[in-house]
């Protein structure tokens, strides 16, 4: 069985890219307008006062363990929520994430790049 998929360059790719493509909303409250429709929705949070105040809006429990959400990646918690997909996300996820995002790509550009010129010998 190939578990490659859950390695951490590649898991974070896959994350980033669920993330960066659902719909962004501004506050839980604006949740309401979404029900029944399809899609991944994304929630935003800034502190840990802020994941505390969208946390008891939805339902979650808003304990933090060492200043992060229990069972979340990177700061980002997914959840079923309704019949989305909810992120709730910190503020400026898509930088650190994008940052390692690309860090493996290029890796993976010299890596092929370092493949090609040792076939061309």
């Amino acid at each position: 069985m190939d578990l490659d998929f859950l390695k951490k360059p590649t898991y974070n790719a896959y994350i980033y890219g669920l993330v960066r493509d659902s719909t962004n909303l501004t506050s839980a409250s604006s949740l309401q307008n979404y029900r029944g429709k399809p899609g991944d929705i994304k929630l935003e949070y800034e502190g840990t006062s802020g994941y505390v105040s969208v946390s008891r809006m939805i339902g979650l429990p808003s304990v933090l363990k060492d200043g992060h959400p229990p069972a979340s990646y990177q700061g980002i918690v997914i959840i079923r929520y309704g019949t989305w997909r909810l992120f709730i996300v910190p503020q400026g996820w898509e930088k650190r994430m994008y940052t390692e995002v690309k860090a493996r790509k290029d890796s993976e550009k010299s890596v092929i790049a370092t493949e090609d010129k040792k076939e061309k010998s």
